[in-house]
């Protein structure tokens, strides 16, 4: 998780940039203040959609593996209907959270990035305000 959260830091920089500052003679960027870059907003709302994927996909396994076994062996059947019921309540907790946090991740996009937002709803002329759509076939 801790990797997770270092990789997620790095790319939320590059998608929101802080705690930096361009040295003029190199015209590189060059790292000032650590603690920005690792509390950045973006890497904030990005981190708990990532783990709780990964809560959802662990999930779907397991009951996956859970209900293959009670039907190909009824005879284990104690066991595994145990590991599809925690698989289940894993999917359905973790299923909520990524939409939850989800909905948090496109709030700071929208804010952030306002033109990317625009482009993953297929927006691509102005119109105030824009229509709410919850699938976009063509452009």
């Amino acid at each position: 998780m801790l990797s997770a959260y270092f990789i997620l830091a790095a790319n939320s920089w590059m998608q929101h940039p802080v705690g930096y500052a361009v040295n003029e003679a190199t015209g590189r960027a060059e790292l000032k203040d650590f603690l920005a870059v690792v509390l950045n907003s973006t890497t904030l709302v990005t981190f708990p959609h990532t783990i709780f994927a990964a809560f959802l996909t662990a999930g779907a396994f397991v009951a996956g593996v859970a209900m293959w076994r009670l039907v190909r062996r009824p005879q284990d059947a104690d066991a595994f209907r145990t590991a599809a019921k925690v698989g289940a309540w894993m999917l359905i907790v973790s299923g909520l959270l990524v939409a939850i946090s989800g909905d948090a991740q496109a709030r700071i996009m929208t804010q952030q990035q306002p033109m990317k937002m625009a482009a993953a709803e297929a927006l691509y002329q102005d119109s105030q305000p824009a229509s709410f759509s919850i699938f976009t076939i063509g452009s």
